[in-house]
C-alpha cells in the first residue's frame, strides 16, 4: 500500500510580509508557543489582526445592504 501525502492547507486570502521589531516578535512568538490548543503562525495573526481592527471598530465588515 502507499503512503499518501496529507492534505495540503488551502489558504484563501493575500500573503502579507511584515517586518516587526525584534522585542513584539519575540513576544508574538512566545504568545503562539504558548496558545492552547496549539495553533500556528497564521492562524494566530489572524486573531490578532481581527481583535486589532474589532478594537477600533472596523470588523467584522458592513454587510451590504439588502436589495
Amino acid at each position: 500500500m502507499r503512503a499518501t501525502a496529507p492534505p495540503k492547507c488551502v489558504r484563501v486570502g493575500r500573503n502579507l510580509n511584515v517586518w516587526l521589531p525584534e522585542p513584539l516578535l519575540t513576544a508574538w512568538e512566545r504568545s503562539v508557543n504558548d496558545s492552547r490548543p496549539r495553533t500556528d503562525k497564521t492562524a494566530a495573526a489572524e486573531v490578532a489582526v481581527e481583535e486589532f481592527l474589532t478594537s477600533r471598530g472596523y470588523w467584522p465588515p458592513a454587510s451590504p445592504p439588502a436589495e
